[in-house]
């Protein structure tokens, strides 16, 4: 019977005691009829008479439009703003360096293309160079072997004529062979700086414009006559060559970030012959002075070819003529001879 006893005793007590931890302040046992706080950080539980709180304060923080107001115990309350300016500071700084990590990848980015352009150059620069080398071990081997010639020469006390085909020392045979590798350098240096670039002809100049207006001017055709020819290359620079003359326009030398940009242009020119906005102009590379000779040569040569050639026809088609009109005399004669 006593054991019963107990058993019910325990079961009132756990009826009254709830299942919250001992109060912070006096650590005994909340009952379930009495109220408390507990505190968002430490999580402890507070008599709200042990903390000096009104009933109607309390009854106020356990409303909903409440929700968002924040209790802590007097241990924590103390470092509760200290925690908050922390957590702050340390989320602005997070978000500082999300930014920074973005704008660090884009530079890494942007960091790696060029870098490749650097190096399609530098192999571009190689190439052109063992070019270069080849070139000047072959003039260094022929210049070493007329210099043989001329120290055998002078050793057998001869006289020194007839090299290359003019009477000439060795010191001005060093400068002719000196001469002709600067030039040679020159040369590709000149086609290097003009490798990227073209010029267009026939583009319609403004002459009224100032200059940054006509070079703005410019730009839109150029982006216009891109569209036609279905590319859209960046331009990286734009000049009008020559002075300025009334009634006339200036041919455009436009300049594109690469080589093989400037070639995919120039083959799609036959686009701007198909167009009526490009009715006009046509675009060549920007050649050497030397190329521009080289280049003239050919023109010429080839039209002297074409005149040879309508020459000739004519010629021919005269003996042509001459021969038939002779055969239908004979066969007249022969034909009067016949009645």
């Amino acid at each position: 019977m006593s054991k019963m006893n107990e058993e019910c005793c325990e079961m009132v007590l756990s009826a009254l005691v709830s299942e919250k931890p001992g109060c912070g302040k006096c650590s005994k046992d909340f009952r379930r009829s009495e109220k408390g706080m507990q505190c968002e950080i430490c999580e402890s539980w507070w008599h709200i008479k042990c903390i000096g709180m009104s009933d109607e304060t309390y009854k106020y923080l356990k409303k909903e439009e409440c929700k968002d107001l924040h209790w802590f115990c007097t241990g924590c309350s103390n470092d509760a703003i200290n925690n908050l300016k922390m957590l702050m500071n340390l989320h602005s700084k997070q978000e500082k360096m999300t930014t920074e990590m973005v704008t660090l990848k884009s530079s890494v980015q942007e960091l790696e293309i060029k870098v490749n352009n650097i190096n399609i150059k530098v192999n571009k620069q190689d190439r052109e160079m063992e070019g270069m080398l080849k070139k000047m071990n072959e003039v260094g081997s022929k210049l070493e072997t007329s210099l043989d010639a001329i120290s055998k020469m002078k050793e057998g006390n001869e006289s020194i004529t007839q090299i290359a085909g003019t009477e000439t020392s060795t010191i001005e045979v060093t400068k002719l062979v000196e001469q002709k590798i600067t030039q040679i350098r020159n040369e590709q240096e000149d086609k290097r700086q003009r490798e990227n670039k073209m010029i267009f002809f026939g583009i319609k100049e403004d002459g009224n414009l100032e200059a940054k207006q006509r070079a703005a001017e410019d730009r839109v055709i150029l982006i216009e006559l891109f569209e036609i020819m279905k590319t859209k290359e960046e331009i990286l620079s734009i000049t009008r060559l020559g002075r300025k003359k009334e009634g006339s326009c200036r041919p455009v030398l436009v300049e594109v970030q690469n080589e093989k940009m400037k070639w995919n242009i120039i083959g799609r020119a036959k686009l701007l012959r198909e167009s009526k906005k490009g009715e006009g102009i046509y675009i060549t590379p920007d050649l050497t002075v030397q190329e521009r000779k080289d280049a003239l040569e050919l023109r010429n040569e080839l039209k002297n070819k074409r005149e040879e050639s309508k020459k000739t026809r004519m010629v021919e088609v005269g003996s042509s003529r001459k021969g038939g009109l002779w055969r239908n005399s004979s066969s007249y004669q022969s034909k009067e001879n016949f009645k």
